[in-house]
């Protein structure tokens, strides 16, 4: 597939349609509920999670559907942060050999949990890209107040339920 992977409306909203295409008109949407943690996340996953999800509930950016792709994000953080946790362990114990193993032949290798730090690293940066979780694409959001009042008229003609609450008063 070429091209970008399509993006939800309510992301195309928060961001601006910069193409002016037409949005589609009969995407899912979900409640926009809060979903509980998945069970495979430890303390440090359970407490990530607790410290993003009410932030991108505020945007709109959840829901129950999108629980194990949060938890993915979740249990990345967590990995990497115990990774961390052993490797300054391994530093503070073998000063000499900063992130390094000696190998059978009397040389030196990078640490393995370097490799296991960076890929954790990287599937953070892949799932939380999907919420908006990196300065680059946080940077391409514009975020519409969800109040009413706060909106302007422009604002307001953005949003697909505009027109349709407009078409049903006829």
């Amino acid at each position: 597939m070429p091209g970008p992977a399509p993006q939800p409306n309510m992301l195309k909203l928060i961001r601006g349609n910069r193409g002016r295409r037409p949005l589609p008109k009969n995407e899912p949407k979900p409640p926009g509920k809060i979903p509980t943690p998945p069970p495979f996340l430890g303390k440090i996953g359970r407490n990530e999670w607790r410290r993003v999800t009410p932030k991108l509930a505020a945007l709109g950016l959840i829901d129950l559907l999108d629980r194990n792709t949060l938890g993915a994000y979740c249990n990345a953080y967590e990995n990497l942060t115990e990774c961390k946790a052993h490797l300054l362990v391994w530093n503070s114990q073998n000063p000499d050999q900063f992130n390094q193993v000696a190998t059978a032949t009397g040389g030196r290798k990078t640490h393995p949990l370097v490799a296991q730090m960076i890929a954790h690293e990287k599937n953070m940066i892949m799932f939380g890209r999907e919420f908006g979780l990196s300065p680059s694409s946080r940077g391409r959001l514009d975020i519409v107040p969800t109040d009413p009042k706060a909106r302007n008229k422009f604002a307001q003609a953005a949003n697909p339920d505009y027109w349709a609450d407009k078409s049903g008063q006829t």
